[in-house]
């Protein structure tokens, strides 16, 4: 790191402690994380310090963006959170006109909650209509996939800059005229499509992202059987690629899953599968799935039945987390919970669960959560009436196990989030308020939940994601909450005689403080907005550093005006020619 003692404890010995630092070796990737941190503690203890103005200086000169969250003009659709949990995708359709020809992709940073990275340009946005996984991230968040222009699957930098290419993917692949299933490779550099109209195209593509080549075929026809070519069309509505990128694996709706050896094209096995979807674990050693009234923990690699346990027949979800354990999710149907959320420990028996305790609840009769080893043991059976997934929403779900797969996050169908630690005995830990309209919550990296709200209040609006709020599970904390396309009353701040001259921007500088009120955040650090808003502004606002990094707006100052003239005549070119046609108008906020 470039600065070395305490900067927890006494702002004096901090300040100094970053004076005669060696700013000129700053690395963001290295430095801010325990920097921000640092300054953090200390404001705290002791507010905000000189340590932290003089830190923000050096974070501005190194080159940081402002940034706001308001970045979507279309429905937002889709969101994927990176392998390392460390940042969130949301991806939203185009606008209306003049919005109607692209689409914007933003770039969250998970552990701060707010938007690191805008990538306007998406063409025809994403989607447009709603499927599973239309973003996807490569296994070291360098590059990210999203299907766009309804069958197109585009290769974006989702820490680039956006002005080195203007929005454009770095690649695009195009499937015939249906609906694209896809799955990025893990290096990023290949994908594996299923769809159009060919028969060969539907048993899947490989498509090589960077040398041009014309896409092979996934399967080898000659190695299929004739029970297995029955099953035609081979197409999966799923699929992911194993970590070392030599197995491609995944299910079809119809009702089967397998795993398929990428070099020799051949099917490694196939089986019949019934609701809920199946499931392979983080670590790829199982794979979770009903048949025949049962529900089947097998080996990933070669298909081979572990065990096996009594079906859970309403259950809508099967969830791995760390450890190979799996959570078996029955969600509320909407008739009232009769029973106070009850951890207890069980095992899986021929004698009825409810007869063997009190507290555990009769598989499948209700609403509850079954948290299965990957052996023949029943862990953990908790009588928690969870939020249904919405059809309309179908990467959210109301479970998630965090990181170290020690506690899991439940959205309940009465409304709170509720923290459990499921070690040998189960306890409920916290119970966290969100919005009325929470539809699912995912678990990122420093132990930060997000909660995605998409119900809306008419059926167009409850197709797509409403806002994010960013909570810390260990304390409840609310580090960030946003709501997408607000549109306060009164023309916009940029508005000029039918035109908006804030698209003549990018990324566009204009949003929506709160409800009633627009304002303009420009790049280098200029604000309009109404007077004593500051407080107001540092919960929207932040300096993006290396478009991936998040650093607090109140650890310095801003440059806030409250109209465009006013702003203008401390703005540097071009920032200043965009005021000439507001300089004969009234100053108003």
């Amino acid at each position: 790191m470039i600065f070395t003692g305490n900067l927890t404890e006494d702002p004096d010995a901090a300040l100094q402690t970053l004076t005669t630092a060696d700013w000129s070796a700053f690395t963001p990737e290295r430095d801010l994380p325990p920097l921000r941190a640092a300054l953090a503690t200390l404001e705290r203890t002791h507010g905000i310090t000189d340590a932290h103005h003089h830190a923000t200086e050096r974070i501005r000169a190194y080159g940081a963006l402002l940034r706001h969250p308001d970045a979507h003009l279309g429905r937002v659709l889709a969101h994927a959170l990176s392998p390392c949990g460390r940042y969130l995708a949301v991806g939203s359709t185009a606008g209306d006109f003049p919005f109607d020809e692209i689409g914007v992709l933003q770039i969250w940073e998970v552990a701060t909650g707010r938007c690191v990275n805008v990538i306007e340009g998406v063409p025809s946005g994403v989607g447009p209509d709603i499927d599973r996984h239309m973003i996807q991230w490569s296994a070291d968040a360098s590059r990210i996939a999203v299907v766009h222009h309804t069958f197109m699957v585009g290769i974006w930098e989702p820490f680039g800059d956006p002005g080195d290419w203007e929005g454009e993917p770095i690649v695009e692949v195009h499937v015939s005229d249906s609906r694209p299933h896809f799955a990025l490779a893990p290096d990023g550099r290949r994908l594996v499509m299923w769809g159009g109209w060919d028969e060969e195209d539907r048993r899947g593509r490989i498509f090589s992202l960077d040398d041009g080549e014309e896409p092979g075929a996934l399967l080898s026809v000659e190695t299929l059987s004739d029970e297995i070519l029955a099953r035609e069309p081979l197409t999966l509505d799923w699929s992911t690629w194993s970590e070392d990128g030599e197995r491609v694996y995944g299910y079809s709706l119809e009702g089967w899953a397998c795993s398929i050896d990428v070099a020799s094209g051949r099917i490694a096995w196939l089986t019949d599968t019934d609701d809920p979807l199946p499931s392979w674990s983080p670590d790829e050693k199982y794979v979770a799935y009903h048949q025949d009234d049962s529900l089947v923990i097998a080996d990933a690699l070669t298909g081979r039945r572990l065990a096996t346990h009594a079906a859970h027949p309403d259950a809508t979800l099967l969830a791995w987390g760390p450890g190979g354990r799996l959570a078996v999710v029955t969600p509320a149907d909407g008739s009232p919970e009769t029973d106070a959320p009850t951890g207890t420990k069980g095992s899986h028996s021929a004698v009825s669960p409810q007869k063997a305790h009190p507290n555990v609840r009769d598989l499948g009769a209700r609403p509850g959560v079954s948290i299965v080893s990957a052996d023949d043991r029943l862990d953990d059976d908790l009588a928690l009436a969870l939020r249904p997934t919405g059809w309309m929403t179908p990467d959210l779900f109301s479970w998630a196990w965090s990181p170290t797969g020690d506690r899991a996050a439940c959205l309940t169908g009465d409304g709170p989030v509720e923290i459990w630690h499921l070690g040998e005995h189960p306890e409920r830990r916290r119970v966290i308020d969100v919005p009325e309209d929470a539809s699912g919550l995912l678990w990122g990296a420093d132990d930060t939940l997000v909660i995605v709200t998409s119900d809306g209040d008419d059926v167009e609006d409850s197709e797509v994601i409403q806002g994010l709020r960013f909570v810390r599970a260990e304390t409840g904390e609310t580090v960030g909450a946003f709501q997408f396309r607000r549109t306060p009353s009164g023309p916009k701040p940029l508005h000029e005689d039918g035109d908006d001259l804030d698209l003549e921007i990018s990324p566009n500088p204009v949003f929506a403080l709160d409800e009633d009120t627009w304002a303009i955040a420009f790049e280098p650090g200029l604000v309009i907005a109404p007077p004593g808003r500051e407080a107001d502004l540092d919960t929207q606002l932040t300096w993006s550093v290396d478009r991936r990094y998040a650093w607090p707006t109140r650890w310095g100052t801003l440059e806030i005006f409250p109209n465009v003239t006013d702003a203008a005549d401390h703005a540097t070119p071009p920032l200043n020619d965009l005021a000439e046609p507001f300089r004969d108008d009234e100053p108003a906020a």
